[in-house]
């Protein structure tokens, strides 16, 4: 029997590229890539940009997937950063005439076309690009289009109805997509995200949860809706009680940002740590993924205090896959992924300073309590395995494959 071929369409960023395989660090793309590497009944094949500086990390990268690549020159992107994404009349014509959100889209999608024809998939997936569905929908008016619906999305809402279905992550998610549908009758699938064995997990120290001084760590975007300024406050407390105890910082305010000037935000964070006590907090700056377990595996817990709408958050998973209990902030992906007093714990409102140092306080000033949260924390993790992600998206493509509906007709033959 012959297998469903679906084509995952990933996007372009006006500053960088995300390509996949993921040598850009990107949790989208992490995502993808591992549901293009396992085994399944679907052929996947993932279509996303690169630049010519990437080349030689994306042919080292073990990878056994079928991945095809719209490469762009350097001095091609660099134009383009530097002069034409400021030109507000070429931009304004680009939405006009194509429809879509700027040049760079435009380049990239008229070279994807040829390739998505190429491979006659029986569905094409976007992944996370909402801005793309007018474009794809009138360039590809016969094919099953599906989205990767992975956060809130913007003006592109009143296209999803184009779409012949939406993948979350979440319920949170889910019940978002469905108030944005409205009354449409779009198929939503929920299919949370996963955590493979290219994350590396080392051997745990055996004095992890007794070690002092007693280690917490934050991982990701440095950027207000990650709630950095909220941690640090509330860290100030937990100091209060646990004057010894230690913040690492991982992250920038970009994905795969080695160096470069320092956002305002990102400024506003280290004068607020400035005025911690001296050394009680590590900015230890971007890490590779693929790094982070010899991190995770070397604190008490983890914490995350996103004040935005996670949709899964990744960084929970990675923690408690490294056996770190998880103190996060109520949000949809967050909530459904850590089981309250089990494998961590929720905090309702992480701008409460109070509320997050006493969760904080109630992990670190209890070696047990912790050590028995990080070992379920690990279990519950083994519970998003790309194996069974990829069976679940198979399950969906072949749902999917049904006849374009008459309303779809009507809406890719309309001026």
């Amino acid at each position: 029997m012959k297998r469903l071929r679906a084509v995952v369409i990933g996007g372009t960023s006006e500053t960088s590229l995300h390509p996949v395989p993921p040598v850009a660090d990107s949790a989208p793309e992490w995502n993808v890539f591992r549901l293009a590497e396992a085994q399944s009944d679907l052929d996947i094949h993932v279509i996303s940009p690169c630049e010519t500086g990437q080349l030689p990390d994306l042919r080292s990268f073990p990878a056994r997937g079928n991945y095809h690549h719209v490469v762009f020159s350097r001095n091609r992107l660099c134009c383009y950063r530097k002069c034409l994404r400021h030109l507000l009349p070429l931009r304004l014509a680009v939405r006009r005439m194509a429809r879509l959100p700027d040049l760079m889209s435009l380049w990239y999608l008229r070279r994807v076309i040829p390739l998505v024809r190429q491979l006659r998939p029986d569905v094409v997936i976007i992944n996370g690009r909402p801005q793309y569905i007018r474009y794809l929908r009138r360039a590809l008016p016969a094919s099953k289009l599906l989205m990767f619906m992975r956060g809130p999305i913007g003006e592109s809402r009143r296209f999803l109805h184009w779409l012949d279905g939406i993948i979350v992550n979440s319920e949170g998610m889910r019940r978002h997509a469905r108030e944005l549908l409205g009354s449409a009758s779009i198929p939503v699938w929920l299919m949370p995200n996963t955590l493979g064995d290219e994350f590396v997990v080392p051997d745990i120290p055996a004095d992890r949860f007794t070690r002092r001084p007693p280690r917490l760590m934050f991982a990701g975007r440095i950027i207000p809706e990650k709630g950095v300024l909220e941690l640090l406050n509330a860290f100030e407390l937990v100091l209060n009680k646990v004057p010894d105890a230690k913040l690492m910082i991982y992250g920038a305010s970009d994905n795969y940002k080695f160096n470069g000037d320092l956002t305002p935000y990102e400024k506003a964070v280290r004068e607020r740590a400035a005025r911690l006590p001296t050394g009680c907090v590590e900015f230890r700056g971007y890490v590779p993924n693929r790094e982070m377990g010899a991190h995770y595996v070397q604190v008490r817990l983890a914490v995350f205090p996103s004040i935005c709408l996670e949709s899964f958050g990744m960084v929970a998973l990675e923690a408690m896959r490294c056996h770190t209990p998880v103190v996060a902030s109520r949000r949809p992906g967050f909530e459904e992924l850590i089981l309250h007093g089990k494998t961590g714990l929720i905090v309702d409102d992480p701008a409460d300073a109070t509320a997050l140092a006493a969760a904080l306080l109630q992990v670190l000033e209890n070696d047990q309590l912790a050590s028995a949260m990080g070992e379920a924390a690990y279990f519950r993790s083994l519970d998003y395995r790309p194996e069974l992600a990829a069976e679940h998206l198979a399950s969906i493509v072949g749902k999917s494959v049904r006849p374009c509906s008459s309303a779809i007709q009507a809406l890719t033959s309309a001026p």
